[in-house]
């Protein structure tokens, strides 16, 4: 099935994904030093609008009481950040389901 089956069954249609063959998705491993940038997307208007509005909007403080944990491996979860072709385009976790 194809990426826009998907985005259809979704309901997803403000953003398009495009990619070629010369594309490099990859993951690696989130550090401290990419709080800021998850703080700055945490912040764009149309995550603040998916994850709950204006009163749900997170400080800095925030992000860093949140993520930081995991990012020093002190919970089961592990956080990556996504890259396309070596840029950072998003955030993606890992954990053992029990």
């Amino acid at each position: 099935m194809s990426i826009q089956h998907f985005q259809t069954k979704l309901g997803i249609t403000k953003y398009s994904i495009v990619t070629n063959s010369n594309d490099s998705v990859t993951l690696r491993l989130m550090t401290e030093h990419d709080l800021a940038m998850l703080y700055e997307w945490l912040n764009r208007s149309h995550i603040v609008e998916w994850w709950g509005g204006e009163e749900a909007r997170p400080t800095l403080a925030d992000v860093q009481e949140q993520y930081l944990p995991s990012v020093l491996a002190q919970e089961s979860v592990t956080p990556y950040i996504a890259m396309l072709n070596g840029e950072p385009i998003g955030y993606a976790q890992s954990y053992v389901a029990l």
